[in-house]
Order: structure tokens, then C-alpha cells, then sequence
């Protein structure tokens, strides 16, 4: 905001895309470690259930992949029970530049990444070991983060001017 003069939207960096995904890694690990202490086996089947979807996702249209997601992780937020976590978790995801959002579908290598590496959260969600799940939640959002910002790189989507020397 600049005072008597309104708002200025500035361009998206490439370090805020990273600062974002660190912030938002540490909600979602923090919500998968708190869904390892409180799992049902119902909470578990109905993880392995969406895992099995997303695994099983060979002539699926790319829409269903980002569903099929969506899905996977709001159940896990369900487990978690914890709206403040949510709330991060819900600004950061707000803060990706918006027009990439319904688009993760199309960064090279996103939809292999997110048909497989859900596996090792839920084992470790089933196994009520809140650390391991926590960090494996940890290192899916890294892992998403590189992919996106690799793919940014490639297209050349950072403004000259604001790319570090």
C-alpha cells in the first residue's frame, strides 16, 4: 500500500514461491503428524482408498488427479482435527499464484509425484508415528515445490527485475 496512492500487486518472486511451499510444508507436516495420533483404522481405510485411486489413475482425465488430491489431503486435515493448522495450511495454498493452481496438472512430473507419494504418509499415519508422518509430509510438499519451481524456471515466469543476481 503506498499512502495516497492505493495498492501496488507486485510480481511473484521466486523466492516467495519457496518461502510459501516452507510454510505451507510445515502446516501439512504438522497436520499429518497430529492425524498419526488420532487415526481410526476407518480414518487409515479411507486414506488407502484414495491412495489406491490415485495410484490406479491411468486414463483419468488430469481434472480428477488434482480431485483425487484435494481429497487425499482434506481427509487427513479431517483427522487432524486442528482449525488453526488448517488456517496456514488454507493461506498458504491461497497465496500460489492463482493461475497455476487448477493447472498442477500440466508441471512435468506433478501427477506421478502426487499418484505415489502418499504411501509412505499413510503407512505412517496407520503406524500412529506422528514424526514420520510428519516428515514425510514434509518432504511431499519439498518435493511439489521443486517440481513447480523447476517447471517456472523453464517457462521463464520470474520478471527479470526481480530475480537475483
Amino acid at each position: 500500500q503506498e499512502p495516497n496512492r492505493g495498492f501496488l500487486v507486485l510480481p511473484t518472486r521466486r523466492s516467495d514461491v519457496e518461502d510459501i511451499y516452507l510454510m505451507w510444508a510445515a502446516a501439512e507436516g504438522a497436520q499429518a503428524s497430529r492425524a498419526a495420533q488420532l487415526a481410526t483404522p476407518a480414518d487409515v481405510e479411507a486414506l488407502r482408498k484414495v491412495d489406491a485411486d490415485l495410484h490406479n489413475l491411468i486414463g483419468q482425465t488430469p481434472p480428477r488427479a488434482l480431485e483425487l488430491n484435494g481429497e487425499l489431503h482434506d481427509t487427513i486435515h479431517r483427522i487432524a482435527d486442528a482449525p488453526k493448522l488448517q488456517w496456514f495450511t488454507d493461506a498458504a495454498r491461497r497465496l500460489i499464484p492463482y493461475e497455476f493452481w487448477f493447472e498442477f496438472h500440466t508441471v512435468p512430473g506433478w501427477q506421478e509425484l502426487n499418484s505415489t507419494d502418499h504411501t509412505e504418509i499413510i503407512d505412517a499415519i496407520e503406524a500412529h508415528d506422528g514424526d514420520a508422518a510428519g516428515e514425510a509430509m514434509r518432504q511431499h510438499y519439498v518435493a511439489t515445490s521443486k517440481l513447480l519451481l523447476s517447471w517456472l524456471d523453464s517457462i521463464d515466469f520470474w520478471d527479470p527485475d526481480t530475480v537475483p543476481a
